[in-house]
């Protein structure tokens, strides 16, 4: 049997895992959950929307030895797994669409529930919106593979709506705890998101709102990074 290589990130998103019954969603090939399966006596949810990446996730999990570790679930999001777990984990996707598997089952707003958010989009108005919902964001983590970078989100349900504003959106609440200057993270942020400008600005059809924002968000980065 070949030795399972999980990705820089992967590999962080395990060691935030607590719980007993964990589920993936979007599971994709489900190397996280074969992971987890080999060092963790856990019960887990692979969960995705499409057949054919959990029928290779299913072709996996036989080849490392532990199918029988692991339940398959074709569900849209949360929407088929069951209302028993206690860790939950939505990787890899965009903004709104976790915004929408977390907001839509009432089951996640469990204070004994963890999420670990990971947004490949969005990440600024999903933390806002996480706060509107009564979420609350416990840590946060970040890790630069392949000169890309990822925010990883542990977040759990306290009920108690609030409102925070553009910075601590941009940034996160915990910013004395990170360190943006890990592989030359924060420059890598400030160049994407001086690229985002540009292209708003370039565009034949402007958004003179979304422009705005966007000048506010770079200013804070660089402000950040100054004073630092």
């Amino acid at each position: 049997m070949e030795n399972l290589k999980l990705s820089r990130k992967l590999l962080l998103i395990s060691k935030l895992v607590k719980g007993k019954y964990v589920a993936d969603v979007g599971c994709d090939h489900a190397k996280l959950l074969i992971y987890l399966a080999l060092t963790k006596n856990i019960k887990l949810y692979a969960c995705d929307v499409r057949k054919k990446p959990l029928e290779k996730a299913k072709e996996n999990a036989k080849k490392y030895g532990v199918y029988e570790k692991i339940d398959f679930i074709l569900s849209d999001g949360l929407k088929n797994v069951p209302s028993s777990v206690d860790c939950v984990v939505v990787a890899g996707m965009g903004g709104k669409l976790i915004e929408r598997i977390i907001f839509e089952q009432s089951f996640v707003r469990n204070e004994n529930i963890r999420l670990i958010l990971q947004p490949q989009s969005f990440l600024y108005d999903v933390r806002i919106n996480l706060y509107r919902n009564g979420f609350y964001i416990e840590k946060e983590l970040h890790i630069i593979e392949h000169r890309k970078c990822y925010d990883i989100l542990v977040v759990y349900f306290k009920g108690e709506a609030k409102e925070i504003n553009l910075k601590k959106a941009v940034l996160g609440e915990d910013i004395k705890t990170k360190n943006f200057y890990d592989d030359g993270f924060l420059d890598i942020i400030i160049k994407k998101e001086g690229k985002i400008l540009n292209g708003l600005k370039t565009a034949k059809e402007k958004n003179l709102n979304k422009i705005k924002k966007q000048e506010k968000i770079l200013k804070i980065f660089r402000e950040f990074k100054e004073k630092s």
